[in-house]
């Protein structure tokens, strides 16, 4: 379709489209920003990424791996900044050994068909 750009009427289609594509990328962007910055550390990590990356051109290889370096320190420093929403102070109860956990009967058995 690229190729065929120049013609008037694709580049009409393609100048229509385009409000309707940044309006479903921008949808996206604000229900996984919603989702996964659930704490002020995260947001200020991701507008700097942003800031690196748009106002001072640095490469996104470069970006992701500070966001690793700054997401492990961070895990280390500051845990309850990656605890979901409304579990920060909540510690979880170690596993029980031998106890069966969902899905993990063997298919076949009495166990795993219904009763």
């Amino acid at each position: 379709m690229a190729a065929h750009a120049q013609v008037p009427a694709v580049a009409g289609i393609l100048y229509g489209v385009q409000p309707e594509v940044i309006a479903i990328v921008a949808e996206a962007v604000i229900r996984i920003g919603r989702r996964t910055l659930s704490h002020v550390v995260l947001a200020m990590l991701a507008a700097a990424a942003f800031v690196a990356i748009y106002f001072f051109a640095v490469p996104f290889p470069l970006i992701v791996a500070a966001a690793a370096g700054a997401g492990a320190l961070l895990a280390r420093a500051l845990p309850d900044v990656f605890s979901p929403r409304g579990e920060a102070s909540q510690v979880a109860a170690p596993p029980v050994r031998g106890a069966p956990v969902e899905g993990d009967a063997a298919v076949g058995t009495a166990a795993s068909r219904p009763g």
